[in-house]
């Protein structure tokens, strides 16, 4: 059966909000290294203004794909101009290098269980358990479009 069809037929709350709005396709986004950073990025300040940093960040990127090696040939000064405190500077670049080393596997996510991502996560700077299970929730990030 259609999962749409059976979430309506348990949910009459979000049957209703579906009825008035119409179904949204949901779509994850596979570049799990963006979602990290923007997720580090978004640590500790207001959504609007780390929303305002995260797209100047990503300005900083051919194409604005952000890539632990393109991140990697981004100076500090670069990093500052987008609005990249110095703390968080040093979290990215720890991310990146483990993307790059392969401390950090993405390509294995899919089959890894959810104890040995958040292991792999939390070898990074700036990454605690917590970014690491919302990590879990988010890139299975789910982006909408109506």
């Amino acid at each position: 059966m259609n999962q749409v069809i059976l979430f309506l037929k348990k949910d009459k709350v979000m049957k209703s909000i579906i009825e008035k709005v119409g179904e949204v396709k949901l779509t994850k986004n596979s570049n799990y290294f963006e979602s990290l950073v923007e997720q580090m990025i978004h640590q500790q300040i207001t959504g609007k203004a780390a929303a305002t940093i995260f797209q100047r960040f990503k300005t900083l990127f051919p194409d604005e794909l952000i890539t632990p090696e393109e991140l990697l040939k981004l100076t500090e000064d670069e990093l500052l101009s987008a609005g990249i405190s110095r703390q968080k500077r040093g979290y990215l670049y720890s991310l990146s290098e483990k993307f790059i080393d392969g401390t950090i596997k993405p390509e294995k996510f899919e089959q890894m269980t959810d104890e040995d991502i958040i292991a792999d996560l939390i070898k990074a700077k700036g990454i605690g358990p917590w970014t690491a299970q919302m990590f879990l929730i988010m890139p299975l990030t789910i982006y909408g479009e109506a």
